[in-house]
């Protein structure tokens, strides 16, 4: 019973503190719906001036070019580096390949295959002079939620196609799963991200928000 009464002690003296601490750096007094304008998110989700946009596909779209997404539609595409290499390299043409269209929706697909496929050298190529088109690994999710769009971007997808989204809410509330602070509430992990995009521009937690693209797709009469 004392144990037990210690743990309780400490977990509630715990809890006090991170209170305390929230409303001090907050400064939002104890209206805790007031805490959220006050924080401060720090500089790790601040990119550095001057630094330019490093994946590929937010590259072409800005400057309103077709982009293109090479469909990695197998689990044969996805295991295979040969197969996944010949249609992320894909760089002639309109056809050329900006990110690669993981296939979870209407694949086999799972997310060790795409994850493993994504760690492959071909997966993340930077533009250069030698070869204008990068591309980034991207993904259409099977369904719009936390855990799908957690799993891939921490996997590294860059871009991420959403399927029959209905209204705005729910374009706005994948917003806030996807994005870091102060956009959205997508949380901090370790992740395969931090292998692929060890050496982009300015880095990655720095300058995710300003190279994400997340599309949504209007499929569905309620949507329309």
């Amino acid at each position: 019973m004392r144990q037990t009464r210690q743990i309780a002690a400490y977990v509630a003296a715990a809890a006090a503190m991170m209170l305390a601490s929230q409303w001090a750096f907050g400064d939002g007094g104890r209206d805790r719906s007031k805490l959220p304008k006050k924080w401060i998110h720090g500089p790790a989700f601040n990119p550095p001036a001057g630094v330019p946009i490093w994946n590929p596909a937010k590259v072409r779209m800005n400057n309103g070019e077709l982009t293109n997404g090479g469909t990695i539609g197998s689990i044969a595409q996805a295991t295979s580096e040969t197969a996944y290499c010949n249609i992320a390299a894909n760089r002639t043409g309109e056809g050329a390949s900006d990110f690669t269209w993981t296939e979870m929706q209407h694949s086999g697909i799972d997310w060790k295959q795409a994850w493993n496929a994504w760690a492959y050298p071909c997966a993340y190529l930077p533009s250069s002079a030698s070869r204008p088109r990068g591309v980034v690994p991207g993904i259409r999710a099977a369904y719009t939620n936390v855990r799908e769009i957690q799993k891939a971007v921490d996997g590294g997808a860059m871009v991420v196609v959403l399927p029959t989204l209905d209204s705005v809410q729910e374009a706005r509330d994948a917003v806030q799963m996807a994005y870091y602070p102060p956009i959205g509430k997508r949380k901090y992990g370790p992740g395969q991200w931090q292998t692929l995009y060890a050496n982009v521009p300015g880095g990655y937690r720095q300058t995710f928000n300003d190279n994400f693209v997340l599309w949504v797709m209007i499929e569905t009469i309620e949507g329309s």
